[in-house]
């Protein structure tokens, strides 16, 4: 799931989208909500790779964020200070 989830980053980015969308979207097909590959085992487990997912998504969107764009921005511009 979490190479999945890498590769699908991968492949978005090549696409000219946020790698982050990418990942989500594998997620949410390769989850029990579309396709439901993930058997019953390893859904127990959710509660762990569900903490591993979000700190993947919170460490990914971090290293995303672009500060001099947010420089310029007049809403932005107190919390970018330096």
């Amino acid at each position: 799931m979490l190479v999945g989830g890498y590769l699908a980053g991968k492949l978005a980015e090549r696409i000219r989208l946020p790698g982050l969308l990418g990942m989500l979207i594998s997620g949410i097909l390769i989850g029990p909500s579309v396709l439901g590959i993930l058997s019953d085992d390893f859904l127990q487990l959710t509660p762990t790779i569900s903490v591993i997912a979000l700190i993947t998504v919170i460490v990914t969107s971090f290293f995303a964020i672009d500060v001099d764009v947010l420089r310029d921005k007049e809403w932005a511009k107190e919390a970018t200070a330096r």
